[in-house]
């Protein structure tokens, strides 16, 4: 019994220091962008809970996966030298889906995110030979919605929203 509730108090302390932790990196308080990044993309069980934390701080309810990505990029900045960027997605994912259930699964969400990342590195990297096409696009995510394809709409919808507007601005 004793062991169970040391056990609790410990998991309530790390729960409670996620939670400060996360909050300290969602208002910049004592962080610069780029560490807030990088932190968000740590390995391990303690930070998952941050940026799971972190990640509570943004309502994605009825905002386009674009929209949302926006969003997260002009608190933390550009992720491109993240080591472990992926993971910093998933978990950005994982909060879209709880807020947006209109993908499939916050796996789903995952892997479109990394697509979109790419193309708006492709569509506004300034040493790209050739511009993605929104076909190509579209043809580049087939079968990415658990073996299905996302509707055209959606995809040309995300496509021009980028071209237009880049994710991230480069600092």
């Amino acid at each position: 019994m004793l062991f169970t509730t040391v056990q609790n108090v410990l998991y309530m302390t790390d729960a409670e220091s996620t939670k400060i932790l996360a909050n300290k990196l969602y208002n910049l308080n004592g962080f610069k962008k780029l560490d807030v990044a990088n932190l968000l993309a740590r390995k391990g069980r303690y930070w998952q809970m941050v940026a799971a934390e972190f990640f509570k701080n943004f309502d994605f309810s009825n905002e386009s996966l674009d929209a949302a990505l926006r969003k997260v990029f002009e608190l933390i900045g550009n992720i491109d030298g993240v080591e472990d960027a992926k993971l910093l997605l998933k978990r950005f994912g994982l909060r879209y889906r709880q807020c947006n259930r209109t993908f499939i699964s916050a796996i789903v969400v995952s892997k479109l995110t990394v697509k979109l990342m790419a193309l708006n590195n492709n569509l506004h990297g300034k040493q790209v030979d050739h511009k993605v096409s929104c076909d190509e696009f579209i043809e580049c995510v087939a079968g990415l919605n658990d073996g299905d394809d996302f509707a055209p709409d959606i995809l040309k919808e995300l496509y021009e929203s980028i071209r237009k507007q880049p994710l991230y601005l480069k600092w």
